[in-house]
């Protein structure tokens, strides 16, 4: 039996599906611009990622209206 409530318990199972869905085969999973952090898990491997998917977002030309 579970000890959460229905609405907690359907938000979980979305989490989880909608994991399951984009192929992330554990928790925690980090990602950012559509792209999944594979690689150690230190605190300078992580920022040195988040910098870098940062810089490419800045390089990037934003698609005209």
């Amino acid at each position: 039996a579970s000890d959460c409530s229905p609405r907690a318990a359907a938000r979980v199972d979305s989490d989880i599906s909608g994991s399951l869905a984009a192929g992330l085969a554990f928790t925690p999973t980090f990602c950012g611009n559509g792209r999944c952090y594979v690689g150690a898990w230190d605190e300078t491997s992580l920022s040195d990622s988040q910098e870098s998917a940062l810089r490419a977002a800045i390089d990037t030309p934003a698609a005209s209206a």
